[in-house]
């Protein structure tokens, strides 16, 4: 694969791209470890689901984060291998080749957010289920 992204030169920017990415796995990584060391079973039932939504919202966004950047880097290829190849493709093989890279991109992005939902649905109907007991728990008597 670098062979091929340094024909197409894009080397450098894969390079600084994932140097970017590695980082802000390591910012997503530290926010879900203070959110995961925030909740404490001791909360109120209130409080410790403000504090299990904020970690979930911070994984959601994380998620989100990497299919952009997935769709980002696939989008850049593509173009770069277009610029590449300019002069050897027809009209009808760019448009082709933009139609395969989009179509493609979608459906990876769709199976892997629908991946996702599917996780965290059944988490979020545990926890909804865990919350509901919890705020039985709660109510004075």
């Amino acid at each position: 694969a670098y062979l091929e992204y340094e024909k197409i030169g894009l080397m450098n920017f894969v390079y600084y791209s994932q140097v970017l990415a590695y980082i802000i796995l390591f910012y997503f990584l530290v926010m879900f470890y203070k959110n995961y060391k925030s909740i404490s079973t001791i909360d109120s039932t209130k409080k410790l689901m403000k504090k299990i939504l904020k970690t979930r919202k911070t994984v959601r966004n994380y998620v989100i984060f990497n299919l952009g950047y997935m769709a980002l880097m696939m989008i850049i290829v593509m173009v770069a291998e277009i610029n590449f190849k300019f002069e050897d493709l027809e009209t009808k093989q760019i448009f082709l080749i933009i139609l395969l890279t989009l179509v493609i991109t979608l459906v990876i992005l769709g199976v892997l957010w629908l991946f996702y939902q599917l996780l965290y649905g059944i988490l979020l109907k545990k926890l909804n289920r865990n919350y509901k007991e919890l705020a039985k728990l709660d109510e004075p008597n």
